[in-house]
């Protein structure tokens, strides 16, 4: 289990208190095109069993750890992709979870929104546990103190960043990869 006991304890037993514990933003997620922002994000507290005596609180502290709390009246059709990944990622953090699953978080972002979500994953990482599964494995490890490989369901690595990027060899004939994509296809051999 990747919780401890004591955070499990803190906030009740059973899977209902574990899922409290855990917040989680997919790749793609449903939304109703008309709420704003904000609806969106209290709607999804409310799903999470936020007390209504705290959701206002929740809401606003989650939209300005993603630094949209000026967006949150806009409606969530009117949003670009790197808005809707952000808005995604304050419903997976408006309950103050103590692990954040991120799955494919800059998936569909430009260059520019990917440095800003990956501000606000290594920010939210200094206070949680925060598991991502992307394929941007040279983005990864930008952020990420660990780096766990699957390949076909079998783990084929799991250490530090730099030990990743270590396993990275001479391939004579992919010489324009970068360092973390050698070190990929050393593990796929």
């Amino acid at each position: 289990m990747l919780l401890g006991g004591e955070a499990v304890k803190q906030r009740g037993s059973g899977v209902r208190a574990l899922q409290r514990q855990i917040g989680y933003l997919p790749q793609g997620f449903q939304f109703a095109n008309n709420w704003t922002v904000k609806e969106f994000v209290s709607y999804c507290a409310w799903l999470k069993c936020v007390p209504s005596s705290q959701m206002v609180n929740a809401v606003n502290d989650a939209l300005e750890r993603v630094r949209m709390l000026e967006l949150a009246y806009r409606k969530m059709g009117a949003l670009s992709g790197g808005m809707l990944r952000r808005a995604g990622l304050a419903q997976a953090i408006v309950h103050k979870p103590e692990l954040l699953l991120l799955d494919e978080p800059a998936a569909g972002l430009d260059p520019e929104q990917r440095i800003v979500l990956r501000e606000l994953i290594t920010e939210l990482a200094r206070e949680k546990t925060v598991l991502t599964s992307t394929h941007l494995i040279d983005e990864a490890i930008d952020y990420s103190d660990r780096i766990i490989l699957l390949a076909n369901g079998k783990l084929k690595f799991h250490d530090s960043a730099r030990e990743f990027q270590n396993l990275a060899q001479s391939f004579t004939e992919h010489n324009q990869l970068s360092r973390v994509e050698q070190a990929y296809l050393a593990l796929q051999k």
